[in-house]
Order: C-alpha cells, then sequence, then structure tokens
C-alpha cells in the first residue's frame, strides 16, 4: 500500500492551546505524524511518496471562498494588529447575535471558529494545504487504480466545516478527497469516521447530499467534544436523509461493543451501496416491518449473501423490538425469533445466535431505515 506524506506538515509546531482552563503545548503536534511514519518505515507496509501539487478548486468544492481567504491572511493579519501570541479568538457569534463577518482579524477569528482551543500560528495555512494536497494525491492512486492508500495528513481535517475551523482543523481532508472521487468519475463515496470526537465538519459537509454516505464511531456528543454534534438523531436533511449515520458510544466502552458498531456500519455501507432495498417493498420501518414474500429475490447476490438468505426463503421477519433497537430474523416462529432476541439484546451488527445457528442481522432502528430505503 502507497503512503502519501509531506513533510511540510512541520510547518504548523503551535506553541498554545487552551486546555483546562491553561494555555498549554498543543496535543496536537508534528511528533503524531513522525510516529505514524516510522511505524509505517519499520513495518515496511510500502512505499512513501511526496503529494502531488493541486491547486485551489478541489479546496473550493467543499468549503466557502472568503473562508479560504481568511486562513490564508489570518497569521500575517495578526501579527500586522501588534499581537505577539498565537491567534485565539476571544469572541463569537452567539445565538441571537448578528452573523456577519467583522473587519477586525480577533473579530474574524470569532467567526470562523467552532472552538478555542486552536490557534493560529505561523505556517499553519503552509501545512493545511500540503495536507489536502497529500489528500488529493491519496485520492488519485484509487482512481488510478490503486487498491488501497493511506493518505498521512496532518493537520487533521474532519472537524472542519464549510466554512469553520477547530478542533486541530482548518481544510477538512477526508471532505475534500471524496469530492475529488466524485467530480472525477465515482458515482458514490463512504467515509467511515473512527476517531473518538465526532467529525461535525464532514457531516456538516455532505449533510444532504445523498451520494456521499458518512458513517461515524465516537463518543457521546453529551460528554465529548464537539458537544453539539454527532448524536444519532441526526441522519441527513432533505436529499441527503438517511445518508448520514452517527454511532455515538457511552463512556466506558470497550472494545467489543466499538466493534459491534463499526460491524453495524459497515452493514449500513454495504446496503448504501445496493440501492434494491426500496421502502414501497418493506413493511412498517423499524423493527415491525419485514421484506414481505418473495421481495428479497430483487436484492443483488451480495446483500443476499450479507442477509444469508437462500433462494427459497419467504423473507426477513421481525424478532420482537425492544425500546428503540430491532433486528432483523430469519426464524419464522415467534417463539424462536423471541430466543434469538433475547441474545441479541444491546448488540449491533451481524450475529449468528450460537444455539440456533440462525444468522440475524442486529441494528440500531436508524440502520433499519437506510437499509429499508
Amino acid at each position: 500500500m502507497i503512503t502519501v506524506f509531506s513533510a511540510d506538515h512541520l510547518l504548523r509546531s503551535p506553541r498554545t492551546e487552551l486546555y483546562g482552563g491553561e494555555l498549554v503545548r498543543p496535543h496536537e503536534s508534528p511528533q503524531r505524524a513522525q510516529i505514524v511514519l516510522e511505524r509505517i518505515q519499520s513495518q515496511r507496509i510500502g512505499q512513501v511518496i511526496a503529494p502531488a501539487s493541486f491547486d485551489a478548486a478541489p479546496l473550493l468544492r467543499v468549503h466557502d471562498h472568503e473562508y479560504i481567504e481568511f486562513l490564508k491572511q489570518a497569521w500575517n493579519e495578526w501579527v500586522a494588529a501588534g499581537n505577539r501570541g498565537e491567534a485565539i479568538p476571544d469572541c463569537w457569534p452567539a445565538r441571537r447575535m448578528m452573523q456577519r463577518r467583522p473587519n477586525s482579524i480577533t473579530g474574524k477569528l470569532g467567526y470562523y471558529a467552532m472552538a478555542g482551543e486552536t490557534s493560529i500560528s505561523h505556517g499553519t495555512w503552509e501545512a493545511a494545504r500540503a495536507a489536502a494536497d497529500v489528500a488529493l494525491t491519496g485520492a488519485a492512486q484509487i482512481k488510478e487504480g490503486a487498491h488501497a492508500a493511506f493518505a498521512l495528513c496532518r493537520p487533521p481535517g474532519h472537524h472542519a466545516a464549510r466554512d469553520l475551523y477547530g478542533g486541530y482543523c482548518f481544510l477538512n481532508n477526508a471532505a475534500i478527497a471524496a469530492q475529488y472521487l466524485r467530480d472525477t468519475g465515482a458515482a458514490r463515496v463512504a467515509i467511515l469516521d473512527v476517531d473518538f470526537h465526532h467529525g461535525n465538519g464532514t457531516q456538516d459537509i455532505f449533510y444532504d447530499r445523498p451520494d456521499v454516505l458518512y458513517i461515524s464511531l465516537h463518543g457521546d456528543p453529551a460528554e465529548a467534544f464537539p458537544y453539539f454534534s454527532g448524536f444519532a438523531d441526526e441522519t441527513g436533511t432533505g436529499a441527503g436523509a438517511g445518508f448520514t449515520l452517527n454511532l455515538p458510544l457511552p463512556p466506558g466502552t470497550e472494545f467489543g461493543a466499538w466493534q459491534d458498531a463499526l460491524r453495524a456500519g459497515r452493514v449500513a455501507r454495504r446496503a448504501a451501496a445496493h440501492r434494491e432495498f426500496r421502502r414501497r417493498r418493506v413493511g412498517r420501518i423499524p423493527g415491525r416491518g419485514y421484506l414481505r414474500g418473495r421481495s428479497h429475490q430483487l436484492l443483488s447476490p451480495p446483500v443476499r449473501r450479507l442477509l444469508n438468505l437462500r433462494p427459497n426463503d419467504r423473507g426477513l421477519r421481525p424478532a420482537h423490538p425492544v425500546r428503540s433497537r430491532g433486528w432483523l430474523c430469519r426464524r419464522r416462529n415467534r417463539r424462536q425469533r423471541g430466543e434469538c432476541a433475547d441474545r441479541l439484546r444491546g448488540r449491533a451488527g451481524l450475529i449468528r445466535t450460537p444455539a440456533s445457528g440462525c444468522l440475524c442481522i442486529a441494528v440500531d432502528e436508524r440502520i433499519i431505515a437506510l437499509l429499508a430505503a
């Protein structure tokens, strides 16, 4: 596997982060990328290449033009205003305040920042621009036929929205790469985000679009940054309804439960890729519906294999839904389905119940809705 990496990430080496009421050395540092790179090289995973240079057009496909200009000039304007430290906002356009961009650089920082912990320092724009080139080069490798490519981007990007920075992110590398793939011929793109924090920026960029599926496993925003994005009921809007899947996990989640959520995300990705599922062919969703009669025969072979359907199966019938969680089970007897329901309680993903050998799909109601979309 090819790894794309740029040493220009070293241009961003800030000294300031607001954390726990103190100004500390940033947790997001050049050492992070260097550790990953050294491991890739020591394990001989594959060739490491430098990124190609792209113009600004791919950036402007996902980011606001005035926001890009702000990022380019922010550090110079901050220094020209006589500030001696690194650029951190001190005021935001909160609820019921005017959403107008100020002329002052301090005001602009608040206008474009979604969080106050991330400073803008010398070299920030150049490093962010290089990271976008890294992501685009990785996408170009896929377009040219590579099975996989690893874009080692720093600074990161998934908190950067159309016109917001924060969470150490300035340009949304994943969104830029996804849009590039769409613009160069990909019919659909899926983004699977497994960072502990929800990728509010990536969700924002694609929230109303059906051509990019966004799936995120992350800490519950009721407890974890960014606090105001990443809840389970955020599923997309307009044409993009059903193409955002958030799987927030509570504090103390163990790896097994995280794996179950990841399996559920994979199920959703595959279902979105096979649009033979149609709401009109499904009973009441979620939990109480099933694929009626032989309508499952309209499904493609990969989806049939995913759900373990045989040619003579009469369809998927529901086990007993419990609160907001449901599952689909191939067993026809109510008592037997109840046994599967008991085994599947609190789990997600494709699960084979040991006693019966039945392969059930245990999913959150949001995934059932997506499977049926």
